[in-house]
């Protein structure tokens, strides 16, 4: 005579066995892809036509720096001379 678990029994090993087989399905089907997103492109900054402090950002006014960076020569002047004391400079 059957057990009065069997039929639940006979229901989960189903069951699992389906999970299982969804499961091995799903990894060989993505098996050799790349899932990782690409990084997004970086924004493309407009060109800077004047620093903070209303310089004009010509060729001959800025230094540029080999990381690339940028600076108003004007600004620089007047940044090293307040450092050194020499207020006048200004």
């Amino acid at each position: 005579m059957m057990s009065f678990w069997f039929p639940f029994v006979l229901l989960a090993i189903i069951v699992v066995s389906a999970a299982i087989g969804i499961i091995g399905f799903i990894l060989v089907c993505n098996a050799g892809r790349d899932t990782t997103p690409e990084p997004p492109e970086p924004p493309q900054l407009a060109p800077v036509e004047r620093c903070g402090k209303g310089h004009p950002m010509t060729d001959e006014n800025v230094y540029a720096y080999p990381s690339g960076r940028r600076v108003c020569r004007t600004c620089d002047r007047e940044r090293r001379g307040r450092k050194a004391g020499n207020h006048a400079a200004v």
